[in-house]
């Protein structure tokens, strides 16, 4: 183990406002295991004849990148997330807005101006999920409004 390295408990605890540093006591090599129960989660088991277990898992942070089609009616948008955070694997769902679903991929590419919807899920033993509704333009494209009653100066 390379000192001062946690293995990313560092996250995890700031996540949780964890201040102290734990700490696992070996009582008897016996009957105190430390298993990896799924990518992400930590337990210790057994120590003394104690069976706890406490999970935590770093909260999952979505970014969308979104790239503007050239023109209207061109396919050459790009619609993508990154993600961090969570348990992986994730499940990544792109629906247009008549709720069909067109991709399971992080990312689409050939994506026509429009509305959209993406869904994020982790693989916690509680996931946890993204949605959120996604308009992309194209390069040109003018916003009119008019509601111009609610205009303050």
């Amino acid at each position: 183990m390379v000192s001062g390295y946690d293995g990313g408990g560092d996250a995890v605890h700031q996540a949780y406002g964890i201040t102290g540093v734990p700490t696992i006591v070996t009582i008897s090599p016996v009957d105190t295991t430390y298993t990896e129960t799924h990518l992400g989660f930590y337990g210790v088991l057994n120590a003394a004849g104690i069976s706890t277990q406490d999970v935590c898992s770093v909260p999952m942070e979505v970014d969308l990148n979104v790239s503007a089609a050239s023109s209207l009616n061109m396919y050459n948008g790009q619609l993508g997330v990154n993600i961090v955070g969570g348990v992986s694997p994730f499940t990544v769902t792109w629906m247009n807005d008549e709720g069909e679903v067109l991709s399971n991929e992080p990312s689409m590419e050939g994506v026509a101006s429009g509305d959209y919807e993406v869904n994020v899920t982790d693989s916690s033993e509680e996931p946890q999920e993204f949605t959120n509704d996604v308009t992309l333009g194209y390069v040109g494209q003018t916003h009119t409004f008019d509601d111009f009653e609610s205009y303050d100066p």
